[in-house]
């Protein structure tokens, strides 16, 4: 029966002062993962392969060298062209113990319009780093 009664009160609603401020923090920390994928995808938009390398998570550095980074980066930016327009689709975290935080685009490219950029970003050394892109 103690079980019962934690598990109501654990889903109970929040108080409305306790929502707002919740509401709020969400707000202020999608606004930081939003602003932490748009200043690293502009390191890529800019071709900075180095820049935007080192602005990854440890777990993409491991899995990527810089060569492999920057090889791939610009065969695929040559074929869109000039970023022209990126609007934010959403912002949505992703259950897993590595508290990952996806950040969509939609994004018009010289060459391919409509594009959708998914960037995943981790929490890393107290900054968001992306941890992987993916261009659909």
């Amino acid at each position: 029966m103690s079980l019962l009664a934690a598990a109501l009160l654990l889903s109970a609603p929040l108080a409305p002062d306790d929502a707002g401020s919740h509401d709020a923090e969400f707000a202020a920390r999608d606004a930081a993962v939003e602003a932490a994928a748009r200043s690293w995808l502009n390191l890529v938009d800019a071709r900075d392969w180095e820049a935007s390398y080192a602005g990854t998570a440890a777990a993409f550095r491991k899995a990527n060298t810089l060569k492999l980074w920057s090889d791939t980066a610009q065969s695929v930016h040559d074929d869109l062209g000039t970023m022209l327009s990126r609007q934010l689709l959403g912002v949505d975290d992703v259950p897993s113990p590595q508290g990952i935080t996806i950040v969509k685009f939609r994004t018009d490219y010289g060459d391919r319009a409509r594009v959708i950029e998914t960037v995943s970003l981790v929490r890393e050394d107290g900054a968001w780093k992306v941890a992987g892109i993916y261009i659909s």
